[in-house]
């Protein structure tokens, strides 16, 4: 289970400007994307159960 914040789409950028926050409160999809593609690349021998990515200036961090 990955459990993100809130990831950089559109919408999520412009709920942070509507509330005068800056893009530093979201995760770049990117990043989200090199997790997954890390996860997916690891041996069998290897069991992730859960992934908390917060962004740096987001609660939580």
């Amino acid at each position: 289970m990955i459990n993100p914040g809130n990831v950089a789409t559109l919408e999520v950028l412009a709920d942070l400007a509507a509330n005068n926050l800056l893009g530093g409160e979201a995760i770049p999809l990117t990043d989200l994307l090199m997790i997954i593609d890390c996860v997916l690349s690891l041996s069998r021998a290897t069991c992730i159960k859960e992934i908390d990515v917060p962004a740096m200036r987001g609660e939580g961090a």
